[in-house]
């Protein structure tokens, strides 16, 4: 029996609801998106130790319009990129990752230092262009205004 049908008994909002379960935030966030898991790794996670923790805990998806009223919390952030740039001339040498709109009207930047530059293959502002939708993962700050999450590594971005 699949997903969509296990549900619907229960109408259609319980429907809406399992439908959004299933497909997490952009459909590829893997710490919000159900999925089917192997029976043996269902087996070795009933057999673990219940005071085991897991390593890092879910983060609440939002869209990139949204990320302001999450400031100080660990999300996903997801958008449309609006423009990526590398500025090797500016202190830091960061580069800035847009969302929703060009710069200086985006709704969120992405900022990837220069110390981090080199875990990225090819370049952060080829990896994530113009026109990609992508989600970041980490703490939300406020920077002149704007919403922005620092990547330090390459698993907190990703093109969904």
């Amino acid at each position: 029996m699949n997903v969509i049908s296990s549900w619907r008994w229960l109408g259609p909002a319980a429907l809406a609801i399992g439908i959004l379960i299933c497909v997490g935030c952009s459909g590829t966030d893997d710490t919000a998106s159900a999925t089917a898991v192997p029976s043996s790794r269902v087996e070795a996670v009933a057999t673990q130790k219940p005071n085991v923790a897991p390593t890092s805990a879910p983060s609440l998806c939002v869209k990139a319009a949204d990320a302001a009223v999450s400031v100080g919390k660990r999300v996903t952030v997801c958008g449309a990129v609006s423009g990526a740039t590398y500025q090797p001339r500016t202190k830091g040498q960061p580069t800035f990752i847009n969302f929703d709109k060009p710069f200086p009207n985006h709704t969120f930047v992405a900022v990837v230092w220069s110390e981090d530059r080199s875990k990225f293959s090819p370049s952060p502002e080829q990896q994530f262009s113009t026109g990609k939708n992508v989600c970041v993962t980490g703490s939300v700050e406020m920077y002149q205004g704007k919403p922005e999450i620092v990547v330090r590594t390459t698993d907190q971005i990703r093109v969904c």
